[in-house]
């Protein structure tokens, strides 16, 4: 701040600020000042700042001069130093909580909690805290303490814990064990472990073994041969379901069921063994009798006699051997047929065959 004056030069060291004045009327009352800020000073004490006038210039024609310099001494108070300590009483559920000022001073002491328990005296540097019901059932709880200094407030938090309770879930396999403070579980099992805290306060774990799913899928495999299907280098016969067991990325089994569907003509055909050409309408004529779903792509049925002469050959599966060859009725006796068949989803073409006997 300046009155009645400029300063022309200045310059501020670690301890000592620098002024020049440019000259001054005569007859004029001029004044400057500066404000010093000490920032924040670690200590308690005083911090003197002293100002000298050195230099003074040469007056004209034998005039006078007034010039003073005031110092200032500034009181600096730190702020208190605390240290909070508790004691908990887990029987009785109360917490024992002071704060011990190691240096400074403090004007007024005030206890907070986030819990819903209650201060014997929120105001003092001692005080005890009843813990209430959601902070037992928390096991924990904040406690603060604010305390009011010359120049600001400084608050400090300590967390009370009390009893605590976790879970752990450990997930197995059917048929495994965990092993949990030297004590075997087995998937399914359920278990608590009682433990004493440093304050003395009990914890409890409640162990949870789950057991994994196991994995179960099936497999339905179509074979028209009638032959069976290999899965995983084992033969599945037709008509059949193989169990297969494999270990999965949760390390438990994983099943898998293989169906093999007969879809052969072998296993939806029937032929009669013996039929009687006699004109009477009743098993007159002889022919497979094909059950497929599937539709034909080639058919074709030849019979022969006892000396391997073929009789009778069609290629329409609707077709029919009456009993006669060349014109004539065939001889009673035993014939062999053979009946090549392939159908729509089956690329390799199958056999029938077999015996009948005609008689009249």
């Amino acid at each position: 701040n300046q009155e009645g004056l400029t300063i022309e030069v200045s310059g501020l060291s670690a301890t000592t600020a620098t002024f020049i004045i440019n000259e001054i009327a005569a007859n004029t009352v001029a004044s400057f000042s500066i404000n010093v800020n000490p920032g924040d000073w670690p200590n308690t004490g005083t911090l003197t700042n002293v100002a000298m006038i050195s230099d003074l210039p040469d007056l004209d024609n034998s005039g006078q001069t007034s010039l003073s310099a005031h110092s200032l001494s500034t009181s600096i108070i730190a702020n208190p130093e605390i240290v909070l300590s508790q004691a908990v009483d887990c029987g009785n559920n109360v917490v024992e909580v002071t704060a011990n000022l190691v240096t400074g001073t403090a004007t007024d002491w005030l206890w907070q909690t986030t819990g819903d328990g209650q201060f014997s005296s929120s105001s003092s540097p001692t005080a005890t805290y009843v813990l209430g019901p959601e902070d037992i059932s928390n096991g924990a709880v904040s406690l603060s303490l604010v305390v009011d200094a010359f120049c600001d407030e400084i608050s400090h938090t300590i967390n009370v814990t009390s009893s605590s309770a976790t879970e752990v879930f450990y997930s197995i396999c059917a048929g495994e064990q965990i092993v949990f403070d030297n004590v075997s579980l087995e998937a399914g099992d359920s278990r608590t472990f009682l433990y004493e805290a440093s304050n003395g306060c009990d914890s409890l774990i409640r162990v949870i073994v789950e057991q994994l799913p196991v994995s179960r899928d099936t497999l339905v495999v179509e074979d028209c041969s009638g032959r069976g299907v290999v899965f995983d280098e084992v033969l599945i016969p037709a008509g059949q379901t193989s169990l297969f067991s494999y270990t999965a990325a949760a390390g438990c089994d994983s099943l898998v069921f293989v169906k093999v569907n007969d879809t052969s003509v072998q296993s939806s055909s029937f032929a009669p063994n013996v039929f009687s050409p006699n004109q009477d309408g009743i098993n007159d004529c002889f022919r497979p009798l094909l059950g497929l779903d599937q539709t034909l792509v080639d058919y074709e049925l030849s019979i022969y006699n006892r000396w391997g002469s073929p009789v009778f050959t069609t290629s329409d599966p609707l077709a029919c051997w009456d009993g006669s060859f060349k014109g004539q009725l065939a001889e009673v006796g035993v014939y062999v047929w053979f009946a090549h068949i392939r159908t729509e989803f089956c690329v390799e073409k199958q056999l029938l065959t077999g015996d009948v006997l005609l008689l009249r």
